[in-house]
């Protein structure tokens, strides 16, 4: 009798883990309330299931909903300002049809991570073992900024290196440039 039943309980449990997942992510929610639900599901699938059941309302969608319509009303001229920014942005521009299957990607991507879609024409270039490369690189993109300069580290040093990014954030700045470091820890 366990022969038979303990398999059909394991379909039973990777189908409620994987629609539970399927439902989670076809479902725009905030990205770490997504996440959570996932792994409920996976350490706790019969109980994380009826949880999700119980405790997902849906009258607080309605409430969301409610509050976004609310907070539209308040600025429509930003509102319309950033849904053209996010149209201009949208993935549907970017992919052609025969890259369908991307867009899916890129969509379902873009709604879990709650950033805006990609843009095209950008580029990337890695450095493999070059460090006083890539400063020197960061040291020209900082001295040929006209507008702004934000950067995000998380060690930043009083080497040569970092001494000189400092050295090019403050002619820039001195310059006119807007500049912005934030460092998450001195070194």
């Amino acid at each position: 009798m366990w022969s038979t039943l303990f398999p059909l309980l394991i379909l039973l449990n990777l189908a409620l883990i994987g629609g539970g997942i399927f439902y989670v992510l076809s479902h725009p929610r905030e990205p770490r309330a997504m996440l959570a639900w996932i792994l409920a599901f996976i350490a706790l699938p019969l109980l994380g299931v009826l949880l999700f059941y119980l405790l997902s309302d849906p009258s607080l969608n309605r409430r969301h909903r409610r509050f976004a319509k609310y907070r539209k009303k308040l600025n429509p001229a930003l509102w319309s300002k950033l849904r053209s920014i996010h149209d201009a942005h949208a993935p549907d521009r970017h992919f052609d049809e025969a890259s369908s299957e991307l867009r899916k990607f890129v969509e379902l991507a873009t709604r879990i991570s709650s950033l805006q879609p990609p843009t095209t024409e950008n580029a990337v270039t890695i450095y493999h073992d070059q460090a006083g490369q890539v400063f020197e690189r960061l040291q020209q993109a900082i001295l040929s900024a006209e507008h702004q300069v934000h950067m995000e580290y998380f060690t930043f040093r009083a080497d040569q290196f970092g001494t000189a990014i400092a050295e090019a954030l403050m002619k820039q700045a001195q310059a006119g440039v807007e500049c912005r470091l934030l460092v998450d820890h001195l070194g």
